[in-house]
């Protein structure tokens, strides 16, 4: 660049012609070579070290550089010969002035100082409440210590560490501790179960930092290998979870993208190596604290730094990979400007020029970010909900709505509007519009009449249990035989209860004859009370246990069939208490009983037509009609047919003592069945209803959805 002012000192201008400043590049900035384009072309690295940004430029950008600080005229043609030799046009010149007024490369003058104040103005403006109040108490970043001189003075002493003698050495150990594990394969996997103690997390969290820190000073140590600065060592909070991070920026003055790739893997090449020799000496060590953390340091750590790492769709080590592994920098803002571009050419065809050479890997990235992200936001919404306040995780949701995906289609279709003219009437502009119309029609038209509702059907069913422990004396009837109500199906005799009862008579009758005698004996007639007391507690415990015996004969609770009884079930057999035995089912009175949600519960009323679809096809699609519905939100869950826990489709949470409690509000509502005498089935059918009911639009579901759910889950 020197060479260039040089050369421009010595031209003469003519006197005739108008003069034009130019801004003066600012002294401090440098200017390195870097990799070739992917077409060849030659490319340089202009390095901003106050801002410690680097920007690519092209050799045209390099010669137009030697132009500024002096004075050019309109006319540039002897100008460009002398120094540049070709032709140079002044909106080129103004262009890249334009460009380097916006980053700041040129001396202050009343322009730029201008240009600086507006900058500061818009950056106040843009940021919203979100990024404000909500995102960046959320992620943000500690700057702790520059370890640049450190570096240098310590580089030398573990030069060693890259030499190919040393790659080998840790390439026979990694084998060794690999060998060595295959031995102790069960030792090796429960010594995890260490970790679920007090003792155990704090080796965890030491395990761990050490781990990541050597990732860090593995990044350090290669970039100054190189020749680059690294200014910065810190920590970075994200959700209160500590993540370092090291400042490598300098190393865009490598031209050398292997050697910027080598940057950008250090860490977790370090941590690789760190657990091929954690793998090795836990083979050796003897049981203790150092022998747990040498298995977290062979095992978690480096896997997480894999999985988060190299990562490309967050700005981790694997997004600078890959953006030289693509020899794209920049590689978020221009596959974003790429995915934009092709959006809008897919839906209007409007025959814009690419931002740059198309590549469709950057749109699908793009994409991919853009998903990733909306997503895992959403998963930090629901951390935020379920460790902190309800309210702040509902504000937090709407917000990562808002600023995911309502702002940036707001913003997209104001571009829309904003290139209106350039958009012409053709093929993609007329599908796009058809399109757009029938979604907008499918979204708000009230055209969706059927209420769908998982449902079951079934008769009045009867469980039959054991009572008490026994043996089965009688079964007069066999599975799917027809039944009337108050029929012996069973009986049982329990050797246990038959004892208690004798003992319980003789203990009666005793009481009895005292009690009798009483009028003979004055010595029993002064423990009359007592006798008396004992004897009205022997009489009920003798009917508690006659009772009992009475009910080892089971007897049908209703007129129907008995089915399900217990698989090889003979006379004979000894049976355990609460053992299920048989169902028995009344067919003739079947019913369908759905739940319903309470967004839904004003589109049906009483009589609406219905059509049960039940999960196997055996009686075929049935007519129903909506008999009753509840005027009151169940909060539990009646049967586990339904139960989210069983396959079902109505959300529950279980709890310990199993009763199914419903996630959000939801209403029972039962069926009639109509033709019930030609259906034939003995079991709960599981199935879907479709009710005929009031014509509602997607979008009033979705919405009172959503309010329904965002009262409830914000405390309101």
């Amino acid at each position: 660049m020197g060479g260039h002012l040089a050369a421009l000192k010595s031209v003469q201008q003519p006197a005739q012609q108008k003069q034009v400043a130019l801004p003066e590049i600012r002294q401090d900035l440098a200017l390195y070579p870097a990799e070739h384009d992917i077409d060849g072309a030659p490319l340089w690295h202009l390095h901003d070290p106050l801002a410690n940004k680097y920007y690519r430029m092209n050799d045209r950008d390099v010669e137009l550089l030697a132009l500024f600080g002096q004075k050019a005229t309109k006319n540039l043609k002897r100008l460009n010969q002398l120094v540049i030799g070709n032709k140079v046009d002044k909106e080129e010149l103004e262009e890249l002035e334009q460009f380097l007024r916006m980053n700041n490369l040129v001396k202050g003058d009343a322009a730029q100082l201008n240009i600086y104040q507006t900058q500061l103005d818009k950056a106040n403006q843009a940021v919203d409440w979100f990024t404000k109040y909500i995102r960046k108490p959320l992620f943000f970043r500690f700057p702790l210590w520059n370890p640049d001189k450190f570096l240098d003075k310590t580089i030398l002493n573990l030069s060693w560490l890259g030499h190919k003698a040393t790659l080998y050495i840790f390439a026979i150990i990694t084998l060794l501790g690999i060998y060595l594990f295959s031995r102790q394969v069960d030792e090796f996997f429960t010594t995890f179960q260490y970790f679920f103690s007090w003792s155990g997390m704090v080796i965890y969290v030491l395990a761990l930092a050490f781990s990541k820190i050597c990732h860090e000073f593995g990044h350090a140590y290669v970039a100054k290998a190189y020749g680059c600065k690294v200014p910065m060592f810190g920590v970075a909070l994200m959700m209160g979870w500590p993540v370092l991070y090291t400042d490598t920026t300098d190393s865009w003055k490598i031209a050398s993208r292997k050697k910027r790739m080598q940057i950008g893997a250090a860490g977790v090449a370090v941590e690789l190596v760190i657990a091929s020799l954690s793998l090795f000496l836990w083979s050796i060590s003897p049981e203790g604290s150092i022998k747990s953390a040498l298995f977290l340091l062979s095992t978690t750590t480096w896997l997480m730094s894999i999985f988060v790492n190299f990562n490309p769709l967050m700005r981790f080590d694997g997004y600078y990979l890959m953006s030289d592994l693509l020899r794209v920098p920049n590689l978020e803002s221009r596959s974003f400007n790429m995915a934009k571009w092709w959006l809008r050419e897919r839906l209007f065809g409007c025959g814009i020029e690419p931002p740059e050479h198309f590549r469709p890997i950057l749109v699908m990235y793009a994409y991919c970010v853009w998903v990733y992200r909306f997503f895992l936001f959403l998963g930090i919404t629901y951390v935020v909900y379920t460790m902190f306040f309800k309210v702040l995780g509902v504000a937090l949701f709407i917000s990562t709505l808002i600023s995911f995906l309502v702002k940036p289609v707001v913003k997209e279709i104001m571009v829309w509007w904003e290139m209106r003219d350039k958009i012409k009437w053709n093929y993609r502009a007329a599908r796009s519009s058809v399109i757009f119309l029938i979604i907008l029609g499918l979204i708000f038209i009230p055209w969706q009449k059927n209420v769908p509702v998982a449902a079951v059907m079934r008769g009045q069913i009867a469980d039959l249990y054991v009572p008490e422990a026994g043996q089965l004396l009688s079964m007069p009837y066999l599975n799917r035989d027809e039944v009337e109500e108050a029929d012996i199906l069973f009986e049982i005799t329990s050797p246990l209860l038959e004892r208690d009862i004798e003992q319980a008579t003789s203990r009666y009758t005793e009481l009895r004859w005292t009690q009798a005698s009483q009028g003979f004996n004055n010595s029993l007639r002064s423990q009359a009370r007592v006798v008396n007391s004992e004897l009205i507690t022997q009489n009920e415990i003798l009917r508690g246990l006659l009772e009992k015996n009475q009910q080892l004969i089971i007897r049908a609770p209703l007129s129907g069939r008995i089915v399900d009884v217990a698989s090889d079930l003979q006379v004979g057999d000894w049976l355990s208490t609460g053992l299920k035995i048989a169902t028995v089912v009344d067919t003739d009175n079947l019913e369908v009983v759905a739940y319903l949600e309470e967004g839904q519960l004003d589109r049906i009323e009483l009589g609406m037509p219905a059509k049960f679809f039940p999960e196997n096809i055996e009686n075929g699609v049935l007519d129903a009609y909506v008999r009753s519905i509840d005027l009151v939100a169940v909060t539990e869950l009646d049967n586990p047919y339904q139960a989210s826990t069983f396959g079902g489709a109505v959300a529950v949470r279980e709890d310990r003592d199993g009763t199914m409690n419903l996630v959000s509000s939801h209403y029972r509502i039962e069926l009639g069945i109509y033709g019930t005498d030609e259906i034939n089935t003995e079991k709960v059918v599981r199935g879907t209803v479709v009710i005929e009911g009031r014509a509602s639009s997607f979008f009033n579901r979705v919405r009172k959805q959503f309010v329904a759910v965002f009262l409830r889950e914000s405390g309101f």
